[in-house]
């Protein structure tokens, strides 16, 4: 007994939660792996300084590998960021709910009677069946007791009566069963409604409310809205990350119903642009404008060289170079300007970056969603 008390207690140990408890993995399980289709499972990576105290935690999506793809084991290892994802699924449905037609849409679903008719109707049926059934029963039961036990035909009345009445037992019980699975089929349309409702009322106010809400609670709203999420092996070169989105219940989208939105088979670039003029320009802004600021890539974009060295220092405690980010860069495939950081001659040797330096830039490139 006291091995087992053990056992449980170190099980319950490993098992307990190591990362914040404020946090959720929003959406582990419904975004799923594009090589295999498995839910991508949330994780956390969490290392130690050397003083023992713990660096930022890094959550993100992966897949587990569980499933094989042409007969062998997946092979995708593309650890999403938790955050942009999160984010990005929570912009789509914040575009959706700021639609002007979308509460009104919404609204007409909330007070759109349920339909149950044809089950009522099937239930009626099956329900007089089976008082049928049992009238069928009580009459059989009541000519078993009415039986005169010396008429000469009495053993063979009681056999034949006795066999009917347990066909009749049979019969109830089937048709018991029956009541109960259209009683149980309208009560899931009634609760499916119920919860889409709340799904609907939660949309409507979602822009306003989606921010105030705990990780928790986003999570279930995700779990009862949305069915699955497909996301791009990698991300597009115009920052797109989700494929597809499918939802558990009908939305209005592009002036239509629909349950489920694809980016796949869009061709479509959104542009927002606010002209004005003034008829007496009493006003200037000057600006400054660096022009090598211009020759930016996508990826140098998002975080400076600057930045990252900055987000190095601070969660893993040291410096690291220029020259020590590109390596890195270059070697995750992300492009840089022309000539930059480039030997001053072709047979220059250049140090290689000292692996934990490579462990903390690529951490850094990952909480800025450049790898």
């Amino acid at each position: 007994f006291e091995l087992a008390k053990k056992k449980r207690a170190a099980t319950a140990k490993r098992l307990e939660k190591k990362h914040d408890l404020e946090h959720e993995h929003q959406l582990s399980g419904i975004v799923k792996c594009p090589v295999c289709g498995a839910g991508l499972v949330g994780n956390v990576n969490r290392k130690k300084r050397k003083d023992g105290a713990y660096y930022k935690e890094y959550y993100f999506y992966a897949c587990k590998h569980r499933l094989e793809v042409d007969g062998h084991r997946c092979d995708y290892h593309h650890q999403w960021n938790e955050a942009m994802i999160d984010e990005a699924v929570a912009h789509v449905i914040s575009r959706l709910v700021q639609n002007p037609d979308f509460e009104e849409k919404m609204k007409e679903k909330i007070n759109m009677s349920i339909d149950t008719r044809e089950a009522d109707q099937s239930l009626e049926a099956a329900e007089k069946q089976l008082r049928q059934a049992i009238g069928v029963k009580d009459k059989l039961i009541a000519q078993l007791d009415n039986l005169d036990i010396t008429d000469r035909a009495y053993d063979r009345k009681y056999n034949d009566l006795q066999e009917r009445l347990e066909n009749a037992y049979v019969k109830i019980t089937e048709l018991e069963d029956v009541v109960a699975q259209y009683q149980e089929e309208i009560e899931s349309i009634r609760r499916e409604k119920i919860s889409a409702d709340n799904v609907y009322n939660y949309l409507i106010l979602f822009h306003d409310a989606y921010d105030q809400l705990p990780d928790i609670w986003k999570k279930k709203f995700f779990q009862s809205f949305i069915q699955e999420i497909q996301l791009y092996p990698e991300q597009q070169e115009n920052g797109q990350v989700l494929k597809s989105m499918k939802f558990k219940f009908p939305v209005f989208y592009n002036g239509q119903t629909i349950e489920e939105i694809r980016w796949d088979k869009e061709n479509t670039v959104e542009t927002v642009c606010l002209l004005s003029k003034l008829h007496e320009a009493k006003h200037h802004i000057n600006v400054k404008v660096d022009m090598d600021e211009l020759d930016l890539t996508s990826a140098e974009a998002k975080a400076t060289y600057k930045e990252i060295e900055e987000w190095v220092q601070e969660n893993y405690g040291f410096h690291v170079t220029n020259l020590n980010i590109a390596q890195v860069k270059q070697k995750h495939g992300i492009i840089e300007r022309e000539n930059y950081n480039k030997p001053k001659s072709e047979n220059s040797r250049q140090p290689g970056c000292p692996e934990e330096k490579v462990e903390a830039i690529e951490d850094a490139l990952r909480h800025f969603q450049m790898i």
